[in-house]
């Protein structure tokens, strides 16, 4: 038992942590308890029925939430099954029912250490850095800080308490103790916090192509290598939605230019747009050319991307030409595919040949004449729809868009290895003859080996017991039942060791950009295992992004902007597990936190000081000038003088009217001295800040981002408390980064149902569940007055602490958790 006193360097002050006699009343019941545990014998663990994952946990929470949401005192023991039954389910459901939450309790040694902040350790964490992270609920605890001592408990993680006995275990025997073994144990089996990748958007824009062509006969791209077939036919339709772009795109990939296509000139953003959807093809095409603009925090983070980009292909460079000096497997670089002569089978074995291809390619490389390298994407078009709008708040208008970018910024190229393999064992029988007659002899030498390994694993399986040492299942009125959280399995692996012989394939990574796909990628079919999934064959892509439009004369898109540039990259990131962020109590999950950043824009100006609004050509896909100039050069037509400028076309006014050439008289009468560039220049206008405000000329900056849901103020009311903590989380996970939201508000939560990672199908089949099934992902937005509270230096800027307290109360009182929580 720990001294009765609290020690300090300076000097001994006695403290009284508690009456001897509560602390060996504490010691004695620990003890009972183990020994209560300790007359389980392996037969009466292995008589138990065991139970899934999600029938165990159904019944833990059942067994804890007898107070929040209590049994119906309609249900007797007379109650026949069904309704039995149904009132289980009623529980389950109910808006009060806790499903996150800790239930194991990590078992102090009586001589251990008492747990202080001086002496912790750090366990497994995600990239948002806080402490406590857990792969599953079964990785939390509860524990005392004092052995002995029931008056002190804290909430822990697995990982953090294994290194903290680890570090400060040894003198007392706490890493030995039979008490905690098994808590031990599932520590070591618990995988690492990674970051979760969204379900691949390529194989929904395939799934979108095969379905627009059992509908609509679709043309067969046969552009060069190099060009991008952009702004061709008409945005997608309600029918065939558009893919929804969920990953996130690096700063040095975002497009430099964009051209957004306006025909129902949305750009002015005004709240009053009907929202309803004319003929899209009825309209003049107008395009609006925008320009990326980054903040000098985000210019940094875009060099430092590029320069980490840099560094990656030298050290790989570097490795690969070490590694050629002495081919051996255990150091392969990873662009190449193993081929052993042998086979497979353990033992010696003639050298291995490495077949190598092309490494892979970095996403926004070029190709053409300005030759094959990485790069900046140079355009991105943006088509906007009034029936597209998602909402209208007091600085702004959000549209749900169509943005159009290269395919292979949002597709990963595919290597064929059958590609590899013919290539390469080709070579062989060139340089070695088909039966290998000309073979070098040092390939022939047994110099290899195949070594086999196996693991097994005897899986983990738990049964929760009560602070008596009862078995839960014994205290609901059911025989006693085991949960298997990792099934035993037996793992058998052979790899190959030692030198390699390396052939270079000169295979390449393949595209619809790089010239298509092969035989082999186009013809696959789906084996037993997984399914083919094919690549998308088009040039370009459309996906769903939000574009994010100003009133004019507002900074609060400009603000916002600048925020998503400045945020820390862990807010982007979608993690696996679930965190316990203070001031919360129970674990919730680590999803990104804002919506993925796909760049600002803001008008270019024309050389005149005006914005040019020009008119494309849906079929020929481009600009209907430049298409007019091509003709005039070829045919020489001698009107070049009478329209003013050589071989255009007259340009059109921001509203897609083309300006009236009669007489200055007639122009007078329309209200217009004259036209000046692609702008009607107002006869009343006496300088340009006044025709700057003129809304009929505004073009509003875009800020586009990922589509995350709806608004949840709807629902806010009839949430469940795990969901409402999970709200409040995003904010406390805000705050722990060292900033303030200033609009803590449930309509600045978007609501979308999850996982992520699934189709989007299984998704919305997952949103007819009941609520703790349905993974529901959470995210913030509007971050228009949002500021950061810490400095440079990561200390608290004055009143940062205050006005992080303030928020925080607010959403405590707002999502009603935590002191505020209502539950009956």
């Amino acid at each position: 038992m720990p001294s009765n006193e609290k020690s300090d360097n300076k000097e001994k002050k006695p403290f009284r942590w508690g009456s001897d006699e509560e602390m060996q009343r504490e010691a004695d019941r620990q003890v009972e308890l183990l020994q209560k545990l300790a007359a389980k014998t392996e037969a009466d663990f292995a008589s138990r029925p065991v139970l899934s994952q999600e029938e165990y946990l159904d019944m833990l929470v059942l067994y804890q939430a007898s107070h929040d949401t209590p049994v119906s005192s309609s249900i007797t023991s007379a109650s026949s099954r069904s309704d039995r039954y149904a009132e289980k389910q009623r529980r389950l459901a109910a808006p009060t029912t806790k499903h996150r939450k800790i239930f194991g309790w990590w078992l102090r040694h009586p001589d251990g250490e008492i747990l202080k902040a001086e002496n912790s350790a750090l366990g497994k964490m995600a990239g948002n850095g806080i402490q406590f992270w857990g792969e599953t609920l079964w990785d939390f605890y509860r524990t005392g800080r004092i052995p002995n001592f029931p008056y002190s408990v804290t909430v822990t993680t697995g990982s953090k308490m294994q290194e903290w006995v680890k570090k400060h275990g040894r003198e007392s025997g706490e890493d030995q103790w039979e008490g905690n073994k098994s808590m031990r144990k599932r520590a070591s089996r618990e995988r690492p916090p990674i970051i979760e990748t969204p379900f691949p958007v390529s194989t929904l824009l395939r799934e979108a192509e095969l379905g627009r062509s059992s509908i609509v006969e679709t043309e067969r791209d046969d552009s060069e290598v190099g060009h991008l077939p952009f702004g061709k036919g008409l945005p997608s339709s309600e029918l065939l939605p558009t893919s929804v772009l969920q990953d996130r795109i690096p700063l040095y990939l975002l497009p430099k230019r964009l051209l957004v296509h306006d025909p129902h000139k949305l750009l002015t953003a005004r709240h009053f747009s009907s929202g309803e959807d004319p003929s899209w093809a009825a309209q003049p095409d107008l395009v609006s050319t925008y320009a990326l603009s980054l903040t000098e925090v985000g210019t940094a983070k875009l060099e430092a991307e590029l320069s980490e980009l840099e560094k990656k292909k030298r050290n790989e460079q570097r490795h690969l030409e070490e590694w050629l000096k002495n081919p051996t497997a255990e150091t392969r670089p990873e662009n190449g595919v193993m081929f052993i002569a042998g086979g497979t089978r353990a033992g010696k074995s003639r050298p291995a040949t490495l077949f190598m291809h092309e490494a892979k390619p970095p996403k926004g490389e070029k190709f053409g004449s300005e030759g094959d390298s990485a790069g900046e994407i140079e355009e991105a078009h943006l088509y906007l729809r009034p029936n597209g709008r998602a909402g209208i708040g007091n600085h702004s208008v959000v549209y749900n868009a169509e943005w159009e970018v290269p395919a292979d910024l949002v597709v990963d190229p595919i290597l064929c290895k059958t590609c590899v393999r013919e290539a390469g064992m080709a070579i062989l029988e060139t340089e070695d003859g088909k039966d290998g007659e000309r073979r070098s002899e040092k390939w022939n030498e047994l110099s290899g080996r195949v070594m086999e390994q196996v693991e097994e694993d005897e899986g983990h399986t738990i049964c929760i017991f009560d602070t008596e040492g009862e078995d839960i299942g014994t205290k609901l009125g059911i025989q006693p039942i085991m949960c298997e959280v990792d099934p035993p399995s037996r793992k058998v692996t052979r790899k190959y060791v030692g030198p390699v012989r390396v052939v270079d394939t000169g295979v390449k990574w393949q595209s619809a950009a790089r010239g298509g796909f092969c035989s082999h990628v186009l013809k696959a079919k789906s084996d037993s295992s997984k399914p083919a999934v094919k690549p998308p064959l088009k040039k370009t892509a459309r996906v769903s992004i939000v574009a994010k439009l100003s009133l004019m004369g507002d900074m609060h898109l400009e603000r916002e902007a600048g925020n998503y540039q400045n945020f820390p990259s862990h807010f982007y990131e979608h993690w696996n597990g679930y965190n316990i962020t203070p001031p919360l109590h129970d674990p919730t999950p680590v999803g990104a936190l804002v919506p993925m950043f796909y760049g600002y824009y803001v008008p270019v100006e024309g050389s005149d000081g005006k914005e040019n609004v020009r008119e494309w050509d849906r079929e020929l896909g481009q600009f209907k000038v430049d298409v007019e100039e091509t003709q005039q050069e070829v045919s020489g037509d001698a009107k070049e003088e009478e329209e003013g400028l050589p071989g255009s076309e007259p340009a059109t006014n921001i509203d897609g009217e083309v300006p009236s050439k009669d007489t200055e008289g007639d122009a007078e009468a329309n209200g217009s001295k004259g036209k000046e560039g692609d702008i009607e220049v107002d006869d009343n206008a006496s300088s340009e800040d006044d025709e700057a405000e003129d809304p009929d000329n505004y073009r509003s900056p875009i800020l586009l981002m990922e589509s995350c849901g709806e608004s949840m103020c709807d629902i806010i009311d009839t949430m469940p408390i795990d969901d409402r903590q999970q709200c409040a989380s995003l904010f406390f996970r805000l705050h722990y980064a060292g900033w303030v939201h200033h609009s803590a508000a449930s309509r600045n939560i978007l609501y979308q149902p999850g996982p992520l990672t699934a189709h989007p199908l299984e998704r919305q089949k997952n949103a007819t569940k009941r609520p703790s099934r349905r993974q529901t992902s959470f995210r913030l937005i509007d971050f228009g007055r949002s500021k950061p509270t810490y400095g440079e230096d990561g200390e608290d800027t004055s009143g940062g602490r205050g006005l992080r307290g303030s928020e925080e109360q607010e959403i405590v009182t707002m999502f009603r958790v935590m002191h505020m929580d209502d539950r009956k």
